[in-house]
């Protein structure tokens, strides 16, 4: 398969960076934060204390060494809140641009009928171009899909990327992950942290009772994160190979719990053949 612009034109390369920029950061502060939170506790324990207490200032010294000692006591259990919130937020965008990208580069499936009404609204836009019409469209139809995710990859998430003719297999040990992690990420931001029914149905192996307080252990959280970017690239990987272009490998290498699936999607997946990835930086591997 041919390298060319084709595989990185109509922002679905600036979308996968926007992903991958805030993949690559969430790994690194959940690498760094709990070794810098164990230093400040541990300093505490050593004569020469004193210069945290001099390099934060006194009452931010007893703040930081106070949150440091609580982080570590829950193991981390904000931090991997916020790193599963902060991902599905990130990872929710990234499925738009992507089904955007497909409908920018193939304008003609705006025949859909589920376009009809939005396509009315926007002739009412009078001070719009068409290019901002496009837009309102797009976003509008997008906007408005909330299927349920389920075990045979089946949701919200592939009937976006089918309108804009990205859709596809989602491989069932994939599906599953992603169905808990939204069932996890669902608790945490709406119901306070505590286990509903929703839960319990599409994630009984996590084995909590309605009513308990969900906790995310740092296992729960590598396998969430490890599917959210699984899937990011399997959805630029359908997109490059609409193109012409060879599909790029998964991060991970072998420990990536779904790189078997992945390899049975893209068995000819290959690293970029140079420095440029999906859009001009170098891509995870």
């Amino acid at each position: 398969m041919s390298e060319d612009r084709s595989c990185i034109d109509s922002g679905m390369g600036e979308a996968f960076d926007s992903w991958l920029d805030l993949f690559n950061e969430t790994l690194a502060l959940t690498a760094a934060v709990p070794w810098a939170f164990l230093y400040v506790v541990e300093s505490t324990k050593n004569p020469d204390w004193g210069h945290i207490n001099k390099l934060l200032g006194g009452f931010n010294a007893c703040k930081t060494y106070d949150v440091a000692e609580r982080n570590i006591e829950s193991k981390h259990q904000t931090l991997n809140v916020l790193a599963l919130l902060g991902c599905w937020g990130s990872f929710e965008a990234y499925v738009v641009d992507a089904a955007k990208a497909g409908l920018r580069s193939r304008p003609e499936m705006l025949s859909n009928p589920v376009f009809n009404k939005a396509k009315r609204r926007a002739e009412q836009l009078a001070d719009a171009d068409e290019g901002q019409r496009f837009e309102h469209i797009i976003d509008k139809v997008l906007a408005s899909i909330h299927d349920k995710l389920d075990a045979g990859g089946n949701g919200k998430y592939e009937s976006q990327l089918a309108l804009g003719g990205l859709g596809g297999t989602v491989p069932s040990d994939l599906a599953s992950a992603l169905m808990e992690a939204q069932q996890v990420r669902n608790v945490l931001a709406h119901n306070g942290g505590k286990a509903d029914a929703k839960l319990l149905k599409q994630a009984p192996s996590l084995g909590f009772e309605i009513g308990d307080q969900v906790v995310i252990t740092k296992q729960m959280l590598g396998k969430y994160l490890l599917a959210l970017n699984t899937y990011t690239t399997i959805i630029v990987n359908r997109y490059r190979v609409q193109r012409g272009c060879a599909p790029l490998v998964c991060y991970g290498g072998m420990q990536n719990l779904f790189k078997d699936s992945f390899d049975q999607l893209f068995p000819d997946a290959v690293f970029p053949t140079s420095a440029k990835g999906v859009s001009g930086r170098k891509s995870l591997n």
